[in-house]
């Protein structure tokens, strides 16, 4: 494993909100048929088109979604990309430190997780945040930044893991079809220690730095924890495609 660069600094900071996607739909949707969604992500980069570095811990480094990645970054402007494998060579640690946006692909998340602590670049992500730089998560990739990662054991158990901590929540993505019910059922038995976030499939959400949500595309799920009651709220976006599920 190549030692990790040091960060390089920057004059002037300006935080990006973090894209937490429940899958790849929104790296190539364009909400007005002409620009794609991921093009807002420019706006914060200090010299666009800028690099982009994509973490396939989660998926064994897969290079078919490596290719996906090249290409919804082609939508957008940004021809220099980089795959960053678990091994972690010294040109990928070097590239990913000086990175403009990084994506954490999906896959396994408990793998992804324990990849990106083993090589050192879960804390250069979070430098890499901290100085300005645009993270997306995708799937497994969004669910590894929030606050802890639910691991399902078998039908009847899961286990609490430390996740990435850069988004203060536990998220899910894409499980409506069971009615967020592993999400649910952690947030009660948290009993209000923390929140849940559920992404549908298609969907996303926008964690901005002065900690608001913004739902992309479709209905999110806000799972809370209060008077010992579990609550369930919806989370609108300013544009939705798909008419929201009824209220449990």
């Amino acid at each position: 494993m190549a030692e990790l660069p040091t960060q390089p600094s920057l004059a002037a900071i300006r935080r990006a909100p973090i894209y937490l996607l429940a899958d790849s739909q929104l790296l190539f949707w364009k909400p007005d048929g002409k620009v794609p969604f991921l093009d807002s992500a420019l706006q914060y980069m200090a010299r666009p088109p800028g690099k982009a570095a994509y973490v396939g811990a989660s998926n064994a480094d897969r290079p078919e979604f490596y290719a996906l990645f090249v290409a919804a970054m082609s939508e957008i402007g940004i021809s220099e990309c980089c795959h960053v494998h678990a091994a972690l060579p010294a040109a990928e640690a070097e590239f990913l430190a000086a990175a403009d946006l990084i994506l954490l692909a999906g896959g396994d998340t408990e793998l992804g997780l324990r990849t990106l602590r083993a090589n050192g670049v879960a804390e250069l992500l979070k430098r890499r945040y901290h100085a300005g730089c645009v993270l997306l998560g995708v799937s497994a990739g969004a669910v590894q930044l929030g606050h802890s990662v639910i691991v399902e054991r078998d039908t009847a158990a899961s286990e609490l893991l430390p996740g990435l901590g850069l988004v203060p929540f536990i998220l899910d993505a894409h499980q409506e079809a069971s009615g967020w019910s592993c999400l649910s059922r952690t947030v009660r038995t948290l009993e209000g220690a923390i929140a849940g976030l559920g992404i549908p499939g298609g969907g996303g959400l926008l964690f901005h730095p002065d900690g608001t949500l913004e739902p992309v595309r479709t209905w999110a799920h806000e799972f809370t924890h209060t008077q010992g009651e579990l609550r369930h709220r919806m989370l609108v976006p300013a544009a939705a495609e798909h008419k929201p599920p009824p209220q449990d």
